[in-house]
């Protein structure tokens, strides 16, 4: 079987790239969200899990803007 990388598919267009970017942005508040968490429940750090949601946020739209460009 074969690898198949970012780059040999085309990219998204329409109704799939709207779909890409929100599941890409709830991905990333989820993922560090929950990292957060963690890091708050098991090592008392307050405000971890605003910390991630809000990293998680921000590396969403720079992953964003870095894949689909602003032009």
């Amino acid at each position: 079987m074969s690898a198949v990388l970012e780059e040999d598919v085309a990219p998204a267009t329409g109704q799939g790239a709207g779909e890409r970017v929100v599941a890409d942005l709830i991905t990333g508040v989820l993922l560090y969200g929950g990292i957060g968490y963690l890091i708050q429940r098991f090592f008392a750090v307050p405000y971890a899990f605003l910390i991630g949601i809000l990293f998680g946020l921000a590396l969403s739209v720079f992953l964003l803007i870095k894949r689909y460009g602003g032009a």
